[in-house]
């Protein structure tokens, strides 16, 4: 057997390699014999800097403040990484409208555990982290506080927040991959509906759970669902 390392991801977050043995080149024995085909292998080698998001909960109410989680993971087993000026983040708006007059704002102070400053631009569209660092195997988070607001009241929105792959710098030079998460912002009732078993014999009973969650802001009386 052979042991071998990559070495980078060639300037992306993930790039995968095939080796080949030539049955007519690489190959050669004493009686001459000429195996059937190449022999091939492949590797994917992926950089060492990990990064996703979470928005919690999925749906929210219009007004009302939630989190947006950032997790930054490293996966070296010897180096650690540090964050340099992330300008991609600072330009990266978690507001998910073009319209100006709704989305997503950054409403209180974020919490950080990667060490280095957090802070929220001038319009709290956006956030730089600087300075963080994360020890080799290990994972630290960046967790924003924002509130959604609705460009049309009474009419959900859903709004997706994109950091693009290479976005995070790092002193190591080495390549984040892209982290989308969406959320989605209601101001209203909503009503689910849910079926167990979801396959079922002929004569035997299924449950149905109805579940109307209320994202008005208030307290409602006399609500009533028909399921028919």
């Amino acid at each position: 057997g052979v042991t071998s390392s990559g070495s980078s991801s060639g300037g992306v977050f993930s790039q995968s390699l095939t080796n080949t043995i030539s049955r007519t080149t690489d190959f050669g024995n004493v009686r001459g014999l000429t195996p059937a085909s190449d022999a091939t292998a492949s590797l994917s080698v992926r950089s060492a800097l990990g990064l996703a998001k979470v928005f919690t909960p999925g749906t929210v109410a219009a007004g009302r403040q939630s989190t947006l989680t950032i997790t930054f993971s490293n996966a070296s087993p010897v180096s650690t990484l540090h964050l340099d000026a992330v300008e991609a983040l600072k330009e990266d708006q978690i507001d998910g409208s073009t319209s100006g007059t709704s989305g997503l704002l950054i409403s209180g102070a974020l919490s950080n555990t990667c060490g280095g400053t957090a802070t929220a631009n001038g319009t709290n569209e956006g956030f730089t982290l600087a300075g963080g660092s994360i020890a080799p195997n290990s994972s630290c988070t960046l967790t924003i506080p924002y509130t959604g607001t609705l460009q049309t009241p009474g009419t959900p929105q859903s709004f997706t927040n994109d950091i693009p792959e290479a976005a995070v710098k790092t002193d190591e030079a080495v390549v984040s991959p892209r982290a989308v998460a969406s959320v989605n912002v209601v101001d209203q009732l909503t009503v689910t509906k849910t079926v167990s078993p979801a396959t079922a014999a002929p004569g035997n009973p299924v449950r149905y759970t109805i579940t109307v969650n209320n994202f008005t802001g208030g307290a409602l009386t006399n609500v009533k669902v028909t399921d028919v």
